[in-house]
Order: C-alpha cells, then structure tokens, then sequence
C-alpha cells in the first residue's frame, strides 16, 4: 500500500484546526494594529507561528515573518505565504532575531503570540522569553498576547475527541487531559485512514503552564512591556493581551 502523506500532526494541523476562523481572528488583530497606529507594510512577527494561518491573512496588509520550534510546521506555512517572507527555527525561550544576507534583521512593529502560545514557555523561562519578545520590538512597538488558560479554567481528567469524516480522510483525536502541578498535558493520540494506505496511529505531545493573570502581569512588567489594554480573546475563556515597548 502506498503511504499517507499525513507523517506527523503538523501535516494535519489545518484538518484538525479548520473549525477555526483564522480569517475573522487576523482581521481582529489587524484591526488593533490600525487603531494603533500600525500603517500599510509594517513589519509584524508572530511567535509560535505553526502553519502561517495567521500570517497568510496579515500578509495582506503587512510585512509578515515568523518563527516555530517545530521545522515541519514551518514547511506546511512556506507553502501558504509569499515567497519573500521570513519564516526561521527559533525558540520562545531563547528568541535571536536571526541573520540574513550577513545582517541581522532589524526588529519589528508588533509581535504576536497568539492561541495559548505563551503556556508553551516553561515558568523558568518567562522572564527570559518576555525580555526577548521585547527586544524584538521598536521602542513603541506592539505585543499582542492570547495566552493559555490559568490554573483555574483548566479541568483535568475530561475526555476531548474531534472526528473529521471526509471522502478521502478519516481521522478521530483523543486525549484525556491531565494536570502535574503547574503544567497542563495534552497527550493527543490520532488515527488516520485514508484510501489505499494503511491507517496511521500519531501521538502530539503537548505540555503547557498554566499561568495566573498576576504572574503574566508581573513578568510583562518586569520585561519592560506596558500593558494597555485587555479584550475578550478568540477562544472560550481567554484573552488578548496588548501591551506596548516603550
């Protein structure tokens, strides 16, 4: 039998995330951008960028770039953006803008961290991520922040399934969530069946901190982030975080 080309969950991440209205979501924070004062073809970075969903929808009205962890990631959102964008290999923790054509590239006009990106940064590693994250901005610059949910929204022990019942794609997730003292661990488990190929079992290790608003706060501060505002944010339960580098 020939083998699916789904080898990982980043090359099912848009199936398993189409429920999501990136579009609405990016024209959202575009929107922000503009009040405040963000003009055509400022320069944006998304941290924790996956598959460019958001990035591919800012293009349009900004110069974009990003960075993931995850090199699969990165190649499902070089498919996706214009072929000028900086995508690169980075980590939260120890964020280096990096160098290209033997400069290195300057910083931006706004950075974002959006869906629970920041519960993927260790609580050793807060102050050091949030002082990267602002030394990636222009004095003046944006951070906008959808953080993770906080120790007393997550509910360990429930069991989550999403179905996708497609022609030519069958495919159920489960996990059944789980808490160790600070973190929140989602150990999804995938089968795929597809047409002619044998059906695929694929693990998606995800471990997350569950951080307190309080905690969020202090850390922005302590890395010289003023916040300015918060809003409702694009999932049940979170929020966007907007904050400004002096």
């Amino acid at each position: 039998m020939p083998s699916s080309p789904f080898t990982s969950a980043a090359s099912l991440y848009d199936v398993l995330y189409a429920w999501k209205d990136y579009a609405s979501e990016a024209e959202q924070v575009r929107s922000i951008l503009s009040e405040r004062g963000l003009k055509w073809e400022a320069r944006v970075l998304e941290g924790a960028c996956g598959s460019g969903r958001y990035l591919s929808h800012l293009s349009h009205h900004f110069e974009v770039a990003g960075f993931d962890l995850s090199a699969d990631m990165l190649a499902e959102a070089r498919g996706r953006l214009p072929k000028r964008t900086l995508l690169f290999e980075a980590n939260l923790c120890d964020l280096e803008l990096p160098t290209v054509d033997g400069e290195k590239v300057a910083p931006f006009d706004a950075f974002l961290l959006l869906f629970g990106g920041l519960g993927y940064i260790p609580e050793e590693c807060l102050d050091q991520a949030l002082s990267s994250i602002a030394a990636a901005l222009l004095p003046g610059g944006l951070f906008i922040c959808e953080p993770w949910l906080n120790p007393d929204q997550f509910r360990p022990g429930e069991p989550h399934m999403l179905v996708v019942n497609q022609d030519e794609l069958k495919l159920c997730r489960q996990v059944v969530t789980r808490r160790e003292g600070k973190l929140s661990i989602l150990d999804y488990w995938i089968l795929v069946s597809q047409p002619g190929c044998e059906p695929q079992l694929l693990r998606d290790l995800n471990v997350l901190t569950l951080y307190t608003d309080d905690e969020i706060r202090l850390a922005m501060e302590r890395a010289g982030l003023v916040l300015e505002e918060v809003r409702p944010g694009f999932m049940h339960e979170r929020q966007l975080w907007i904050c400004r580098r002096p």
